[in-house]
């Protein structure tokens, strides 16, 4: 079924939007490993209900590397 048109909603504009709170509100890493393992950690992460972000999160906060998120800023 497709969405009837909206001559209000640009996505460009939305996008542009996302790329803002995102640049503003986050830090982005990039973690390289071999072939094959990305699969393995997501399928892990996701065995555990938690994205392959989440599960890493969790592990350093367990480590003590970072603080708990104050429950305003989860989602």
């Amino acid at each position: 079924m497709e969405k009837p048109y909206n001559k209000y909603y640009n996505s460009s504009v939305q996008s542009k939007a996302s790329n803002k709170y995102r640049n503003k509100s986050y830090d982005r890493l990039e973690l390289a490993v071999y072939k094959g393992e990305k699969d393995l950690i997501k399928a892990y992460a996701s065995s555990l209900g938690m994205s392959v972000n989440n599960y890493i999160r969790s592990l350093l906060v367990a480590d003590g590397v970072l603080p708990e998120v104050p429950k305003e800023n989860k989602e």
